[in-house]
């Protein structure tokens, strides 16, 4: 009869990822799993699997939880507009943490985005699903006149989301929040009608 987990899974996949997010993957070591997550090697093993399959999991779970928690505040806002403007806003939010340590996923596309074709399949799907309910926001938005309509909805989706990266990207080097809240407001201002 086998013997029960003795940790909560949820807790240590997520010391796993806090880890992995702070290092980077290549940078981790096991014995940094070990520590941050309170297991033995064994019990990491038996788990989780091997260093890269935690990794994907560490990764699917940040990428889920981070998905649904940006789609329910957007749902929350009163129009499209305003749901817009809380994209960007989460986008502006990450330049405030701290340490500074970037995005998982955008710091993940860097490091193993050009050879690891298992974790690159599992970003675009990420960004799939981030692009789709961008479009269909400003869908929304031209469909009230809030958004301009001169340009179709996917490609103010990709500008919008190219500004996104692009301040979420700031966020591990010396940055001044209120210039990127300004960013936003800019990238706000080009999609409004």
């Amino acid at each position: 009869m086998a013997r029960p987990r003795e940790f909560d899974i949820d807790t240590a996949l997520k010391a796993a990822m806090e880890t992995f997010w702070l290092k980077g993957y290549t940078a981790t070591s096991m014995a940094d799993l070990m520590d941050a997550m309170g297991l033995q090697k064994g019990s990491i093993y038996k788990a989780f699997g091997n260093k890269h399959a935690l990794f994907l999991s560490a990764l699917r779970n940040y990428l889920q939880t981070a998905f649904f928690s940006l789609k329910s505040r957007m749902d929350q806002a009163t129009t499209p507009l305003e749901a817009i403007e809380v994209f960007l806003g989460n986008a502006v939010q990450t330049c405030s943490m701290s340490p500074r340590k970037g995005c998982f996923a955008l710091n993940t596309v860097v490091e193993l985005g050009p050879h690891d074709d298992e974790t690159l399949q599992c970003l675009n799907d990420h960004f799939a699903n981030i692009r789709q309910l961008v479009t269909q926001t400003i869908q929304a938005g031209q469909a009230q006149q809030l958004m301009r309509s001169d340009t179709p909805a996917h490609e103010l989706a990709e500008y919008l989301m190219t500004v996104q990266i692009g301040i979420v990207s700031s966020a591990k080097h010396a940055h001044s929040v209120e210039a990127k809240a300004k960013v936003a407001g800019f990238a706000l201002a080009q999609v409004t009608a």
